[in-house]
């Protein structure tokens, strides 16, 4: 899946997105606009993109009202989002 596909999918920001990844939110539009990834950021990225896919499969994305403002509400938010990608960097791999 490609990211842009897959930040609307979770219905993420790129903001949030770009903080997952490590980047600036440029460097996530630049990628979302056909921009490669770095070889030496791609296997974090294809990490991420398959963590947020298992988040997507398994109901936690989209997470809900996440475009509130206030400072509070944000961070939380934040604090969620990396709890739930990384309950799903754990997950074991589906067998097919």
């Amino acid at each position: 899946m490609n990211i842009k596909k897959l930040i609307k999918s979770a219905d993420l920001m790129v903001a949030e997105f770009a903080l997952l990844a490590g980047v600036s939110r440029v460097t996530v539009h630049a990628w979302m606009n056909g921009a490669e990834i770095n070889v030496l950021r791609k296997p974090r990225i294809d990490k991420l993109v398959t963590a947020v896919e298992r988040g997507i499969e398994a109901g936690d994305f989209p997470m809900g009202d996440k475009r509130s403002r206030s400072r509070g509400t944000k961070e939380a938010r934040e604090k969620l989002l990396k709890q739930i990608v990384i309950k799903h960097l754990a997950a074991p791999k589906k067998t097919v």
